[in-house]
């Protein structure tokens, strides 16, 4: 235990001393949830400063994870491919201002339909839709807590507000709540040549295999074997595959993508009311909703909020 206490130590020693070396050298180094870094940057021009091009990266690129409050910021969100809602908004703030817009966070207390918040958290079971959004820290409001909400539930939601010249309004983007689909992928044991019993038989080819255990496995098959599977399925994905996603060959799940043409979609998608007193607008997070980590030991005192060590 000492050991394991003792090689934490040194690392967190070791990323604070970097960290306030990093500082000193480059004075863009995150400050804020929605700094606009050389990677937030750099993301716009490649998206042309376009607010649909814009929106539609982070909906359809981005994945959601059901957790509460500030963890990784917009640039962190960026690097990670994924965010909660609030790390979402704050990225797409984040493009938007850097592409010349004016943009905020907007909360508020919103109900779903349960099937809508499985389709969200890629659950198919709904009595764990509640246990997703608790463990992350949301508090979910059910019909206990408010006949309306029979058949839905309610939680706080951090969305986008863009402002719009044209009309002289703010116009509210979600750009977290997105729809999740099955990937089959391809039949993996075909495209190495493995089979289970052959390899079983080639594994234990010389071994004693005793009650509960087994010795003098023959390693040389099996590392022969495991190149055999390899190089097939190198040569089955060179030949068949060549252009196909990583999650097209293991399956799984992936984003539901949406083609935002022209037009951004305005609103919340999929949502049944939003409890209207409970909304309010902000430019940044307040300080009480970020993720905070405080390091101390041995003269050190540090505070370091999600973002900064994202």
């Amino acid at each position: 235990m000492k050991n394991k206490i003792f090689t934490i130590t040194v690392i967190l020693c070791t990323f604070l001393a970097a960290n306030a070396q990093w500082t000193q050298a480059n004075s863009e180094i995150p400050v804020t949830e929605t700094d606009i870094t050389p990677e937030i940057e750099a993301m716009a021009r490649a998206l042309k400063y376009d607010a649909v091009e814009i929106f539609k990266y982070v909906h359809n690129e981005i994945d959601y994870v059901a957790t509460y409050g500030i963890y990784n910021g917009a640039t962190g969100c960026l690097l990670a491919g994924r965010g909660n809602d609030w790390d979402q908004s704050a990225l797409l703030i984040a493009l938007l201002r850097a592409s010349g817009f004016q943009a905020r966070f907007a909360t508020a207390k919103v109900a779903y339909p349960e099937e809508a918040m499985e389709k969200w958290l890629n659950i198919d079971d709904p009595s764990l839709v509640k246990s997703a959004l608790t463990k992350g820290g949301h508090k979910v409001y059910g019909v206990e807590d408010d006949v309306d909400l029979l058949g839905k539930m309610a939680i706080w939601r951090v969305y986008v507000e863009l402002f719009d010249t044209d009309s002289n309004d703010w116009l509210v983007l979600d750009p977290a709540f997105k729809e999740y689909e099955h990937v089959s992928g391809i039949d993996l044991e075909a495209a190495m040549g493995y089979q289970a019993n052959a390899f079983i038989t080639q594994a234990t080819t010389g071994a004693t295999i005793q009650n509960g255990y087994i010795e003098h496995v023959n390693e040389a098959l099996i590392q022969n074997q495991l190149i055999t599977y390899a190089t097939n399925l190198a040569y089955t994905l060179r030949n068949n595959y060549p252009n196909v996603a990583t999650d097209e060959i293991i399956g799984g799940y992936r984003i539901k993508k949406e083609d935002f043409t022209e037009d951004l979609p305005i609103g919340l998608p999929g949502y049944s009311f939003e409890y209207s007193e409970t909304y309010g607008f902000c430019d940044q997070i307040r300080d009480l909703n970020h993720l905070k980590v405080r390091i101390v030991h041995e003269g050190v005192d540090e505070t370091l909020k999600g973002y900064e060590i994202a």
